[in-house]
C-alpha cells in the first residue's frame, strides 16, 4: 500500500541499495511508475519504494540532458543542507512528547526553523537513513525512538564500529607479524582481542564464539591456510612451537582465583601446632614413616610403617589428610570441585590445589610434622588381616625414597623386606580368589630442553 502520492510530472526520491536516488516521473501505471533518474536511466518502480515526492510538478518539455542536470543539481542541493540537520537535537526535543509519531515537513520545519518545502524535507529524510539511531521512517511518517531503544542502538553500533576496526586491525596485524624479522613484544589492547579471537578460532573452529569475525579477519588479510594463525602466533612469540594446545582446547583453569590464594596464605599462616590440640588425632611421630616416590615427585601424599607385634605385622598406610585443611564451602573446596584432580603433562603439571598447598602442607615432606589419616592394618604373618583401625593422626616422615631407591635396597632393608613379603602374600590370597590381573606398561615421557621427547 502506497502512502505517498505519486503523479507524473513530480521529483521523487526511491532508495537504490540504501543510497537516495532523484528521478523525474514520466507516466504513471497501476502501483508503478515509469521514471528518468539523476543518471539518465529510464526505471519502472513500484510506487512502494518512493520514499519523497515532490509537491509541486515540472515540465516534461525539457530535453533529457536539461532533466538530468535538474535532477543532479537537486540532489546536489539537498545532500548539502543534510550539513544543516541535527538529529539529535531534534530527537531530545521530540522523544518526551505524547506521541511517537510525526510528520516528516513538521519536523523539518522544527530543523530548518522555516515553512518546509521539497528540499528542507528530504535533507531531512535522507539524514533519517544515513542515521538510524533517533528516528525511523514508516509508512510516509517519522517514529521517535524511546530513550531504551536509542540506548540500544547505540550499543549495537559500537559493537559493529569495534568490529570493523578488529576486522581491519587484525588483517594489518597480521599482516606485520609475517613480514617481522623479529617477535613483537608489545601488543596493543585491540592486538591481544584479535590474537584471542584468532586462537580460540584455531582450537575451536565453528564452534568459537566469534569464529564468524575470525573468518573475516583472516579473509581481509589472506592468511586462509588451515595452520596459519598456529604459524604467526608461534612467530609473533604468544605461542611456542610446542603449544599443548589439547590444554588450551580444554580451556582448564592454570591460576588460581584471588580468594582461593588468600585461603592458602591462611592455612599456611596457621602451621600445624594446633594439631596436637585436637584430641581426636592421634600422634604417631613415634613412627617412622617412609615415603616412596619418582624422584621429580614433589607432592608426597602416602607413606608406609611397619612394626612387628607379638610375631605379627602392623602396617600403616598414611594418607595425607587434606581435607583437614580444605573444608566443604572454602574458596579452595570449591576450586579442588571446579578442576577435580591434578593433570600431568611430560612438560607439567596443573595442580588441583596450589602448590603451596599441595606441595607444602599437605605433602608428607620428609621431617616435617603433617596432618594424616592413618590405617592402621595388623596382619598375621600369613598376611591374614586382623584388625584394621582408621584414625585422624599426626605424622613425621623418617625416609624418602624413590622408586630406584627401594628396588635397590628391598632385599636389605629390614622394613622393606617385610613389606615386600606381605605384598607378595597379599597378592598370592588375591589370585587364588580369582583375582585378574592386568599387567600394564609403564610408559614415562620426559621433555628435555622444550622439543626433545624421549619416552622409557
Amino acid at each position: 500500500m502506497a502512502f505517498i502520492s505519486v503523479s507524473s510530472g513530480k521529483l521523487i526520491e526511491y532508495l537504490d541499495n540504501g543510497k537516495f536516488i532523484c528521478g523525474y516521473v514520466t507516466d504513471i501505471q497501476p502501483k508503478r511508475i515509469r521514471l528518468v533518474n539523476q543518471n539518465g536511466r529510464e526505471l519502472n518502480l513500484p510506487v512502494s519504494r518512493v520514499v519523497h515526492c515532490s509537491s509541486c510538478s515540472y515540465s516534461g518539455d525539457a530535453d533529457r540532458d536539461s532533466l538530468v542536470k535538474l535532477l543532479r543539481n537537486t540532489t546536489e542541493k539537498r545532500h548539502s543542507l543534510m550539513e544543516r540537520v541535527d538529529l539529535e537535537m531534534l530527537w531530545e526535543l521530540t522523544c518526551n512528547e505524547n506521541t511517537d509519531t510525526f510528520d516528516p515537513g513538521f519536523l523539518a520545519e522544527l530543523i530548518f526553523g522555516r515553512s518546509a518545502d521539497d528540499d528542507i524535507v528530504s535533507a531531512f529524510l535522507r539524514s533519517v537513513f544515513n542515521d538510524k539511531l533517533f528516528f525511523k521512517f514508516r509508512e510516509g511518517k517519522i517514529k521517535v525512538h524511546s530513550p531504551e531503544k536509542v540506548a540500544q542502538l547505540r550499543l549495537r553500533l559500537e559493537k559493529e564500529a569495534l568490529k570493523e576496526e578488529l576486522i581491519s586491525s587484525g588483517a594489518d596485524l597480521l599482516g606485520r607479524i609475517d613480514r617481522a624479522e623479529t617477535k613483537e613484544s608489545n601488543f596493543s589492547h585491540l592486538e591481544e582481542q584479535v590474537i584471542s579471537v584468532l586462537q580460540n578460532y584455531y582450537l575451536h573452529g565453528s564452534d568459537a564464539p566469534e569464529a564468524e569475525l575470525a573468518r573475516q579477519i583472516l579473509n581481509k588479510s589472506g592468511f586462509t591456510r588451515p595452520h596459519d594463525i598456529y604459524h604467526l602466533s608461534v612467530k609473533a612469540g604468544v605461542w611456542n612451537p610446542n603449544e599443548n594446545l589439547p590444554l588450551l582446547r580444554a580451556n582448564l583453569a592454570i591460576d588460581f582465583s584471588t580468594q582461593a590464594r588468600h585461603r592458602a596464605e591462611a592455612i599456611l599462616q596457621c602451621g600445624n601446632a594446633s594439631l596436637f590440640d585436637d584430641p581426636d588425632r592421634q600422634d604417631l611421630t613415634h613412627l617412622k614413616p617412609l615415603t616412596i616416590d619418582g624422584a621429580t615427585t614433589l607432592d608426597f601424599d602416602d607413606a608406609l610403617t611397619v612394626e612387628e607385634q607379638d610375631g605379627n605385622y602392623l602396617i600403616g598406610v598414611h594418607i595425607s589428610d587434606v581435607a583437614h585443611y580444605v573444608r566443604p564451602g572454602d574458596s579452595l573446596f570449591q576450586e579442588a570441585m571446579n578442576r577435580g584432580t591434578s593433570i600431568y603433562f611430560p612438560e607439567g603439571q596443573i595442580p588441583m590445589l596450589p602448590r603451596h598447598i599441595s606441595q607444602g602442607m599437605c605433602s608428607l615432606i620428609q621431617g616435617e610434622i603433617r596432618a594424616a589419616y592413618s590405617h592402621m592394618i595388623l596382619l598375621s604373618p600369613e598376611a591374614e588381616v586382623l584388625r584394621v583401625r582408621i584414625m585422624p593422626s599426626i605424622i613425621r616422615v623418617a625416609r624418602r625414597l624413590t622408586y630406584e631407591d627401594a628396588d635397590r635396597m628391598i632385599a636389605t632393608d629390614p622394613e622393606l623386606k617385610i613389606l615386600d613379603n606381605m605384598r607378595k602374600k597379599l597378592r598370592d590370597r588375591r589370585l587364588q580368589a580369582g583375582a585378574l590381573l592386568l599387567p600394564f606398561p609403564d610408559v614415562n615421557i620426559y621433555i628435555e630442553n622444550n622439543s626433545k621427547v624421549s619416552v622409557s
